[in-house]
């Protein structure tokens, strides 16, 4: 009888009444705390900036690593064989100056450690050096009518791939020419070729060879100096057909 009291009156206690002991420390505790920390690993990101710079061979330049981890303790910094010397930080980002770039193409990375995960982007240098001379080659006393080749040197540039020679008569363009496929980096020597057939029209005019090195925005422009057309001969006359009248008869009128 008492058995079945006590029974039916633990049924009726109110479930706020029943008091639950918290569980103990251990491996379930844990894995609710890695799981937080997985959350946070997944959600950063890693820039740089630049992405891509042009740096004038033997120059310097900052490359700034920054991340949107919320973890505290995130630390990042730049792997690069280029040498680092000053180094700016805050607490998302991290910032190093590359000084005496000699390398013509070379890959600095960002990274940033976030909660035990790393995260890393790459950046792209070149270095680039403005043509050491434009040269056009001397050109002889040309004839009319015959053709002759225009000859322009492009010494010691890089990178050749961004850049633009152009032949010019006056100002007349005679022939643009680009090298996209270039293969390699480093400074290079250049040589255009334009074939001409000189008119009468164009003794005394000069031609000019002109470069273009677009780096990114910035373009850097050279000249050669004029070599003035002399142009000699005379083109064939045509033959000349001449056409008489006959001269007009004169007649006598007579009265009727």
């Amino acid at each position: 009888m008492r058995l079945l009291l006590f029974t039916h009156l633990l049924r009726e206690v109110p479930a706020p009444c029943l008091r639950v002991p918290p569980a103990p420390p251990g491996p379930a505790g844990a894995g609710f705390q890695h799981a937080e920390h997985g959350a946070a690993q997944g959600s950063f990101e890693v820039s740089v900036s630049p992405e891509a710079a042009m740096v004038e061979h033997g120059g310097s330049v900052w490359i700034n690593c920054s991340t949107t981890c919320q973890v505290p303790g995130a630390s990042g910094g730049l792997e690069t064989s280029l040498i680092k010397t000053d180094r700016k930080n805050g607490s998302s980002w991290v910032a190093f100056r590359l000084v005496n770039i000699k390398e013509w193409a070379s890959s600095p990375q960002c990274y940033f450690t976030c909660g035990g995960t790393i995260k890393l982007v790459t950046a792209n240098i070149s270095a680039y050096r403005a043509p050491e001379r434009v040269v056009l080659e001397p050109l002889p006393e040309m004839e009319l009518g015959q053709a002759y080749n225009v000859t322009c040197w492009v010494l010691n540039v890089a990178p050749v791939t961004h850049l633009t020679v152009t032949l010019r008569r006056g100002g007349e363009t005679l022939h643009t020419e680009t090298f996209q496929n270039h293969t390699g980096t480093g400074p290079d020597d250049i040589t255009v070729i334009t074939e001409i057939t000189p008119q009468r029209s164009d003794h005394g005019q000069e031609i000019t060879c002109h470069t273009a090195l677009d780096l990114h925005g910035s373009h850097f422009k050279n000249s050669s100096s004029a070599v003035e057309l002399k142009v000699y001969g005379e083109f064939p006359h045509a033959p000349c057909a001449i056409h008489t009248v006959p001269p007009c008869t004169r007649d006598t009128l007579h009265a009727p």
